[in-house]
C-alpha cells in the first residue's frame, strides 16, 4: 500500500509535467495547419485579410479582385506550419497588366511579415493562369514556426485572377536527409557561451527543445514505472539521476565535438585565413580573391596593433569579416568610431576622390584619405 506522501509527490510530479507539456503545445493549439487554399464555396475568404483589394468575388472556383493600392495585401488567418516540412509555395494566377508581387511571411513572435527577406516577382499579363513555384529551401530566412504568409501587390488597379495556393511538403525521408546535411554543415564561428548547444538547429528547433523533451518523456516513463512497481524509494530516484547525468554529460560532449568539428571545417575551407587548408585550397582561394592578401598586408603596414578598423565588403562574400579580425589581430575590429576602414568589393560603399568623402548605403562616414588602392573597389582608408 503506497503511503499517502508518495502519492502526493507523485501527484505533483505529474501535474507539473503536464503543465510542461502544456506550455509546449499552447502556441500552437489556435492555429491551423492547413497548407493548401482553393476558393470553391462562397466562404472561402472568411478570415482572410484583403487590405487593400476591391471588388473581390468568387467566380467558378477563382478569387477575382482589383489591387485598389500599390500596398494591397492577401493573406489567410493564422497559421501554424513547419518551415523545414515546407518544399515550395505554388500559387495559380493571372494578371490583366504587369505586377510586382512580393511573397512574404511571418514567424511566431514576429509583429509584422518579412518583406524585406520575402521573394519580389514581376508578373506578366496572360489571358490564361500561369502556375508559379518557388522552392522554398533556397530562400534566406525561411526557417521556424510560420504563423502568416502573404502575397503583397505593388501596382495600383490591375486585374487579378487567383485560383490556387499551396505549399508543397518534404517526405519524412526528405525532411532527414536536408535536416542531416543543415546539422553537419559549417558554421561561422561568432560568440557565444559556454553551451553551444543553443547554437545547433535540427529543424526548425533548437537541440536543447529535443533534449527537454527527451528529459520530459523520461520522467513520465521513470514515474510511471516506479508507480507500476510501487517502489517510490530514495535509492531509485538517486539511480535515475544518476543515469540523466551521464546520459546528459555525454549528450554534450558529443554535440560540443559536433560544434568543434563544423568550425574547424568552416575554418579550412571559407573563413579565408588559410590556417588548416593544404595546397590546393590555398591555391583555389588565393585565385578567387586575388586582392584579398595585398589589402591585408596594406592594413598590416599601417594600422597599428592598438588601432580600430571596420570593414566593408560585398555581403555575398561573407568569410572577408572573419578573415579580416583573424588576420590583423590584435588591432580592434570594431564599427563604432573606427579609425580605418576597409572597403572590399562594396557596391555600395563609395568614396569621393574629390571631396575625400566616404558614404555607404546613402549615409556619409565622414571625410577619409586614401592609403592604399589595391583595385577600384579594394581600398585602405583612414578617418581623417
Amino acid at each position: 500500500m503506497l503511503s499517502l506522501s508518495f502519492r502526493y509527490h507523485f501527484s505533483v510530479s505529474i501535474l507539473t509535467i503536464l503543465i510542461i507539456i502544456s506550455l509546449f503545445l499552447a502556441p500552437s493549439a489556435l492555429a491551423s495547419d492547413k497548407s493548401q487554399w482553393s476558393f470553391n464555396s462562397p466562404t472561402a475568404l472568411q478570415g482572410w485579410n484583403l487590405g487593400g483589394i476591391q471588388e473581390p468575388s468568387i467566380i467558378d472556383g477563382d478569387l477575382y479582385f482589383i489591387t485598389g493600392s500599390e500596398a494591397a495585401i492577401i493573406s489567410p488567418d493564422y497559421l501554424n506550419l513547419s518551415a523545414d516540412k515546407l518544399d515550395n509555395f505554388t500559387f495559380i494566377f493571372k494578371t490583366t497588366a504587369p505586377l510586382p508581387v512580393i511573397f512574404a511571411w511571418r514567424r511566431a513572435g514576429d509583429s509584422q511579415f518579412q518583406t524585406n527577406a520575402g521573394v519580389q516577382m514581376q508578373i506578366a499579363p496572360t489571358e490564361n493562369f500561369q502556375t508559379i513555384t518557388l522552392p522554398l529551401s533556397k530562400i534566406e530566412n525561411w526557417n521556424g514556426e510560420i504563423s502568416q504568409w502573404a502575397l503583397l501587390f505593388k501596382n495600383k488597379d490591375v486585374r487579378v485572377a487567383l485560383k490556387e495556393v499551396r505549399f508543397g511538403e518534404l517526405s519524412v525521408d526528405e525532411r532527414f536527409t536536408k535536416n542531416w546535411q543543415t546539422f553537419w554543415e559549417p558554421e561561422q564561428i561568432r560568440q557565444t557561451t559556454i553551451n553551444f548547444l543553443q547554437l545547433i538547429k535540427w529543424g526548425n528547433h533548437s537541440i536543447t527543445f529535443y533534449l527537454y523533451w527527451i528529459l520530459i518523456l523520461g520522467a513520465i516513463g521513470f514515474l510511471g514505472k516506479q508507480f507500476y512497481e510501487k517502489s517510490f524509494t530514495r535509492e531509485a530516484y538517486l539511480k535515475a539521476g544518476q543515469h540523466a547525468l551521464i546520459l546528459g554529460l555525454i549528450l554534450w560532449a558529443l554535440l560540443d565535438a559536433r560544434i568543434f568539428y563544423n568550425w574547424v571545417t568552416w575554418a579550412k575551407y571559407d573563413i579565408g585565413n588559410l590556417l588548416f587548408a593544404d595546397a590546393e585550397t590555398k591555391r583555389e582561394r588565393i585565385e578567387l580573391t586575388p586582392d584579398f592578401y595585398p589589402l591585408i598586408r596594406a592594413a598590416k603596414k599601417y594600422i597599428p596593433e592598438n588601432g580600430r578598423f571596420w570593414v566593408l565588403q560585398n555581403d555575398t562574400v561573407g568569410y572577408f569579416n572573419s578573415a579580416a579580425k583573424y588576420h590583423l589581430f590584435p588591432r580592434e575590429f570594431s564599427e563604432e568610431s573606427p579609425d580605418y576602414y576597409l572597403i572590399y568589393n562594396a557596391p555600395e560603399a563609395i568614396f569621393d576622390r574629390e571631396k575625400n568623402e566616404l558614404t555607404y548605403k546613402g549615409n556619409s562616414l565622414g571625410q577619409v584619405k586614401l592609403l592604399e588602392e589595391i583595385s577600384p573597389t579594394v581600398l585602405l582608408l583612414k578617418v581623417d
